[in-house]
């Protein structure tokens, strides 16, 4: 249970010795909640009179009467005939911008004076029934009385008309406010109307600005290709340059509309008829050069020659007959040297067609070669006449190009022209009249829920502005985080704010309070009083914090451990602690007395009080405390108690305004400063420190008193809920 009220670990060390946290934020819950409950009387207080207020002032306004009429705007579609869609088109995410764009015009002066023309509002009792009644200034002609009447109902139509364009739909709804219901409606009604027309008659104006517009670029482009075409015609003509229309039309059977001129036309039949020269070279070549080196015989055109086959297949006859007639008769027969005279006279006449055919493919080639060299030359010629030619052509292409696009310009602007005459006498408009206004039957304001609302939201923006003002110029200490943060110096535990008999409390071993103590006590054991240390000395800033208390707490713990523990009353300017425990003291012998020795220092010390420790009393004030103090006794005084007891508690006065505490203090081991939650304010805590470290010592750490969780924002047993073990009954 002692690590229940042991110093949180945020705490951290700096290398000087203070203490702070690592890492805190002032916007924590726990912060906000302690803000709330401080402040409570304040914000209760602020939120309850901006209520009231609130309240008041929708009591005591005139009701105002808001008549709505409804547009349905439908973005440009499919036209009914064509050339009507002269309004631009709108992409479905720009839609929502152009509606906004719509609603700004609603509220425009321009929409205000033509609602008021056409419901002749500038003569309406209801709208300028004051002005009216007083009648035309003197000085001033009827037109000017016309205006003014007519701008004073577009203001007051300004001032009560309003548009809203929901995001996801297209309906726009057309609100006016005024004190008289009826005549909300009929101004709300008459804002559709003058918004739809006006919608149809910019249609209407636009239709006759474009047919005016195509008219004066019809006429100018019909000059200016006139012109184009003269000076084409006299360009070609001094050039000599003759065009033949193109015979090759485009994909879908059209003329292209381009022009050659005769030398182009002479020099694509030629390069035609040379390419084909070309290729007839080349195949005569190959064949030529395929049989050149080879026999005439093995030549397939001489195979496949008639003639070669007629000579041949006579010569196998004769050779057939010579072969019989050999075996018959002798070499010298007569028929037998004619027959081999007339084989080789065949065998001449066969090799002379071989050699005929061969040399006729050879002729073939060098024709072939001399065609493609003549026509090559024609080319050559008939190119460079061209080149000079398409040098001439520049200037004329530029004038066809140009020529032809004022054509093409000239049929785009005829074709659309046709188109907006023939829509020029529908009369449509993107906007639509949906629903008329009808007469409000309740007020629209003053709306009492949305006035308390708005009360509502004032007071608690007033209230927390107040609220952040008081805490930030609150410099109390509430926590022992605040003394952590805002003092540095280590907080040694916190005792809590309790209603009960303080004596009670501490007497009862498992009361919150004695739980509290307790863990002090440890908490100085673990980390004050080590290494020799014994004497303890604790004072506060000022009277009341709880110091004697936590003298007497301590006191009892420390003896209750087993430890041989003295209290010492040190305040010498209002001494409390015999009194406090109910004892009697002795006149004659006390602390001053042992100090002066004018008695023995045992019969000084009370043995045994409540509590199980000893006590050293003051028996009587002494008239100059700082005498006593400055006197060199007091460190010889506790040199011997120090010889007798483990521990020993100097309660000594309080530190500002006083010298007796600081002085004190350098004869003691550690200092314990006790301050009251709540009450105490950093600034003076800081002050206190300051007057120790004066006299060159820092407190061991501070003790937190009368802690209250609510006020620190924490739960309300925060750190408090204990386990009672005891015997069931």
């Amino acid at each position: 249970m002692v690590d229940r009220y042991l110093p949180q670990d945020t705490a951290v060390e700096s290398p000087n010795g203070a203490y702070g946290t690592a890492s805190r934020s002032f916007f924590t819950f726990a912060t906000i909640r302690g803000i709330l409950w401080r402040q409570r009387f304040i914000i209760i207080g602020a939120v309850a009179l901006a209520l009231l207020a609130a309240l008041i002032i929708t009591l005591l306004t005139r009701p105002i009467y808001q008549a709505s009429s409804t547009v349905v705007y439908q973005p440009p579609g499919t036209s009914i005939i064509e050339g009507q869609d002269l309004e631009p088109y709108i992409s479905t995410n720009e839609v929502a911008r152009h509606m906004e764009t719509l609603a700004g015009v609603v509220v425009s002066r321009s929409m205000a004076m033509s609602v008021v023309d056409n419901l002749n509002l500038y003569d309406s009792e209801e709208l300028l029934g004051e002005m009216l009644e007083q009648g035309r200034p003197q000085n001033m002609t009827e037109e000017a009385w016309l205006d003014q009447r007519r701008n004073a109902a577009a203001g007051i139509l300004r001032g009560g008309v309003s548009a809203q364009t929901p995001y996801d739909v297209r309906i726009m709804t057309i609100n006016f406010a005024s004190t008289d219901p009826r005549l909300a409606a009929r101004i709300a009604t008459g804002y559709a109307d003058t918004f739809v027309q006006r919608g149809i008659s910019d249609t209407s104006e636009t239709n006759e600005f474009a047919r005016e517009f195509l008219q004066k670029q019809i006429a100018e482009i019909r000059e200016e290709l006139r012109s184009r075409e003269i000076e084409n015609n006299s360009y070609a003509r001094s050039n000599g340059l003759i065009a033949m229309p193109d015979p090759v039309g485009s994909e879908d059977g059209a003329n292209s509309g381009q022009t050659q001129t005769l030398t182009a036309t002479n020099l694509a039949s030629i390069n035609a008829t040379f390419t084909q020269a070309r290729v007839a070279r080349i195949e005569a070549e190959e064949r030529w050069r395929a049989v050149e080196n080879v026999p005439a015989g093995r030549i397939p055109e001489v195979q496949a020659s008639g003639a070669v086959q007629a000579q041949r297949a006579q010569l196998a006859t004769m050779r057939g007959q010579l072969s019989d007639l050999s075996q018959r008769y002798q070499d010298e027969y007569p028929p037998l040297q004619e027959l081999r005279a007339q084989i080789e006279t065949t065998q001449s006449q066969l090799q002379t067609t071989e050699n005929e055919i061969k040399q006729s493919l050879r002729s073939a080639y060098r024709i072939a070669l001399q065609q493609e060299q003549a026509l090559g030359e024609e080319v050559s010629r008939v190119s460079d006449e061209a080149l000079n030619e398409q040098d001439r052509r520049v200037q004329l292409s530029l004038l066809d190009r140009e020529a032809s696009a004022l054509r093409d310009q000239l049929a785009s602007l005829l074709a659309r022209y046709n188109q907006l005459s023939a829509a020029s006498t529908l009369q449509t408009s993107s906007l639509t009249k949906l629903d008329p206004a009808s007469v409000p039957s309740s007020p629209s304001s003053p709306n009492l829920l949305r006035n308390l609302i708005a009360g509502l939201a004032a007071g608690l923006a007033l209230a927390g502005g107040l609220a952040v003002l008081r805490e930030t110029l609150d410099d109390k200490l509430y926590s022992i985080d605040d003394i952590e943060t805002r003092i540095g110096v280590k907080a040694l535990g916190q005792t809590p704010h309790i209603t009960e008999n303080l004596d009670d409390a501490l007497e009862n071993p498992f009361s919150i309070l004695s739980e509290a103590y307790s863990s002090i006590r440890a908490t100085l054991d673990y980390n004050v009083l080590r290494d020799g240390k014994e004497i303890i000395q604790i004072t506060s800033a000022e009277v009341g914090e709880g110091k004697s208390t936590t003298s007497i707490a301590l006191a009892q713990r420390y003896a209750a451990v087993g430890k041989k523990t003295l209290l010492v009353d040190m305040d010498l300017r209002r001494p409390a602690l015999a009194r406090r425990l109910g004892i009697t003291k002795n006149k004659s012998a006390g602390l001053i007395d042992a100090l002066f020795k004018r008695a023995p220092l045992d019969s000084a010390i009370i043995k045994g009080a409540d509590g199980g420790f000893d006590l050293l009393p003051i028996s009587e004030r002494p008239d100059s405390p700082i005498s006593v103090l400055s006197s060199g006794l007091v460190p010889e005084l506790l040199a011997q108690l120090r010889l007798k007891y483990d521990t020993i508690i100097v309660d000594s006065s309080p530190l500002l305004g006083l010298a007796d505490a600081p002085m004190l203090a350098r004869y003691v081991d550690a200092v314990l400063l006790i301050v009251e939650a709540n009450r105490s304010r950093a600034a003076q805590t800081r002050a206190t420190i300051r007057r120790l470290g004066e006299v060159g010592v820092e407190p061991a750490g501070i003790v937190l008193t009368k802690f209250k969780s609510l006020e620190a924002g924490q739960s309300y047993d925060y750190k408090y809920r204990y386990y009672e073990y005891k015997a069931d009954d």
